[in-house]
């Protein structure tokens, strides 16, 4: 399994990078159970979202892990790449400083997100 994440460069341009997740057996769930280490988090929230989503480019106050329910999405990063992101992906965005990401809606549909910070 993996996640994006979006991360600024020592640069200040923000960029992709595809992370592996290492999955162990983990006995205390049950013994078919794969887990991650653990991610910490201290506050998760639901977004609605439409075409009203912002398309400007901003850096988020804090680190946040978004997982992707519904609709989709497209993130361009400040070096120029694009990606888009629909139900069941997950994209952690540390790009707190530097010059951040833009987002748009791809359809005219609702994007619904669950945030984790």
């Amino acid at each position: 399994m993996f996640y994006v994440r979006v991360y600024s460069g020592p640069d200040g341009e923000s960029h992709f990078e595809d992370v592996l997740l290492n999955l162990t057996l983990t006995p205390s769930l049950s013994d078919r159970s794969l887990a991650s280490e653990l991610m910490p988090a201290m506050s998760a929230h639901f977004l609605r979202s439409g075409l009203e989503l912002p398309s400007d480019w901003h850096s988020p106050r804090q680190r946040s892990l978004i997982v992707t329910m519904m609709g989709s999405w497209t993130v361009e990063t400040s070096d120029g790449e694009t990606r888009r992101f629909g139900p069941g992906s997950v994209a952690l965005f540390e790009d707190t400083t530097g010059k951040g990401h833009s987002n748009r809606v791809e359809e005219a549909t609702t994007r619904l997100v669950v945030r984790l910070m």
